[in-house]
Formats: structure tokens, sequence, C-alpha cells
């Protein structure tokens, strides 16, 4: 949304070259994950073809990458900012 101000809190290189990213914005409060091909574009096979998901009143704050399955660590709720 516009005003809203992006935090990326941490990312990995998943084992194909892609550069995963996770944060949250404010003042929504929604947390994110990001997706980029190993030339910085977004992924269009993650999320609506923009390589990005959106995850209402949440933080995400650590990633992990294990059997090609996303692990992301976070605060959910009301109070995640």
């Amino acid at each position: 949304s516009p005003g809203q101000k992006m935090v990326v809190r941490d990312m990995v290189r998943t084992p194909d070259g892609k550069l995963l990213l996770s944060g949250g914005a404010t003042p929504d409060q929604n947390g994110f994950l990001y997706r980029l091909l190993p030339d910085g574009s977004p992924d269009p096979a993650f999320g609506d073809g923009d390589g990005l998901v959106l995850t209402p009143t949440s933080q995400w704050s650590k990633l992990s990458f294990q059997d090609d399955r996303i692990i992301a660590f976070g605060r959910v709720g009301p109070n995640a900012a």
C-alpha cells in the first residue's frame, strides 16, 4: 500500500540461485516474502506472478530453506510489529 515502510529482516539464497527476502511493512503490519531470480528480477513463479507473498498482521524475521521448503520464523497477530 502507498505510504508503507518495507523492512527486510532476512534473506537467503536458494540452491537454484534465487534470492528469498522476508520482513514486514508498517503501519499496516503486513509481513512479506519476496523471491527474486538470479538476475534480480521478481520471480513470476512465486506469489501472484510478481514474486511477492503478503501475510496480514505478521512480521517475518528469520528464513530457512530446507528440502525445497521455505521456513519463515516471526510474529503473527495484531501486535506483530
